[in-house]
């Protein structure tokens, strides 16, 4: 089926299930991939149908456990309404809809605003089960592999980043906190220039907070961020939290699992994020701040 027939069919399920009656709307512009979807009920009230996550049922349904756990203690996440599986595999779920927009490009302020985010992190970890700490610990070798056999033209990069880790050595990241797993400005909304909610919170789980603070130092590079207070917010405060050590293994590893994800879904765009990525590697194997 296509992904506005698993959209209709998903929908029709939630109706059936919940007696409810929402209506397929548009998509929501921007983001990597294309399967969310505005739904609106007969008073013109609207949630977010998101399809093919690439997690399973099982998964979701204790996804959805963990946001109930995030909102009961303040963490601003949309309610998730309805969780299901279609004839054909394809998983989905049904969120409240947040007011806002990405936050996407990186702006000064908007940085202290998701740095402040993070410090809500600490203590808050809805899943230890699902360990953040040790999945970068373990697919890091992994990651740089694949790196090398599907985008050849990263391996200077590669083989820089292995340096660093030597360098680094043995670095032990701290537990308890709340991970999202995938902490950049577009997943978090933004509205009048306030933050609202942080939405795609599937991958959720629990580690050290840092993680997300090097997905969002990765981002600030990667997209080109000139203004060097936006370095200095995110690095203080990711530094702050496990140590310079464990902030810049932790940035490290993030580019490699995003040019793997870039090489993989978008490979033509490869070659034109390692300058990027070279100049992030630069920064985090100083032991000063970042200079632009």
């Amino acid at each position: 089926m296509s992904t506005i027939q698993n959209a209709t069919s998903a929908l029709r399920e939630i109706n059936d299930q919940q007696h409810t009656e929402y209506e397929l709307g548009d998509q929501p512009a921007g983001g990597m991939t294309r399967g969310a979807w505005r739904v609106y009920d007969p008073n013109g009230n609207s949630a977010i149908l998101k399809l093919g996550s690439g997690f399973s049922l099982d998964h979701l349904r204790r996804a959805d456990q963990a946001v109930k756990h995030l909102r009961a203690n303040g963490y601003p996440t949309p309610a998730w309404l309805g969780t299901g599986k279609l004839a054909d595999g394809t998983r989905y779920h049904l969120q409240e809809r947040l007011p806002g927009e990405p936050g996407d490009p990186l702006t000064a302020d908007k940085a202290r605003q998701l740095v402040t985010l993070l410090a809500s992190h600490q203590g808050l970890d809805p899943w230890p089960e699902r360990d953040w700490n040790q999945y970068v610990h373990e697919t890091y070798d992994h990651a740089k592999r694949e790196l090398r056999r599907k985008a050849p033209a990263s391996k200077d990069l590669v083989d820089r980043i292995d340096r660093l880790h030597a360098a680094l050595g043995s670095v032990e990241l701290p537990k308890g906190d709340l991970v999202h797993g995938d902490f950049n400005s577009c997943n978090v909304l933004f509205h009048h220039g306030q933050l609202t909610g942080v939405i795609d919170i599937e991958a959720l789980g629990g580690g050290s907070r840092v993680i997300d603070h090097a997905y969002l130092y990765r981002e600030a590079h990667a997209e080109g961020s000139k203004d060097p207070e936006i370095f200095h917010t995110i690095r203080t405060a990711g530094e702050a939290v496990a140590g310079k050590e464990a902030f810049a293994y932790c940035v490290a590893f993030n580019a490699c699992e995003w040019l793997l994800w870039m090489a993989i879904h978008l490979p033509d765009s490869v070659n034109e994020c390692l300058g990027g990525l070279h100049r992030l590697i630069d920064d985090v194997s100083q032991p000063t701040k970042p200079v632009w």
